[in-house]
């Protein structure tokens, strides 16, 4: 079973230089990584998911400091 416990975003004031926020170039290459796994898939409210782990794609994505539950990225 894979452990669903969301990473918290760091909020240490030592990191708050630090930009969580992936690029768009970071996102997409990403996102293309999920596009082609077998486990995408898109629900019927257009959300982007994975049927590995049941993330929303795009929020995964994102943030630096989240990671692939199934090691894709």
């Amino acid at each position: 079973m894979i452990d669903m416990n969301p990473t918290p975003a760091p909020t240490e004031p030592e990191v708050d230089d630090i930009i969580i926020n992936c690029t768009p170039e970071e996102s997409q290459q990403r996102l293309e990584k999920c596009q082609s796994c077998v486990n995408f898939y898109t629900d019927e409210d257009t959300h982007t998911k994975c049927r590995g782990c049941d993330c929303n794609i795009s929020m995964l994505i994102s943030f630096k400091f989240k990671e692939c539950p199934l090691n894709k990225w």
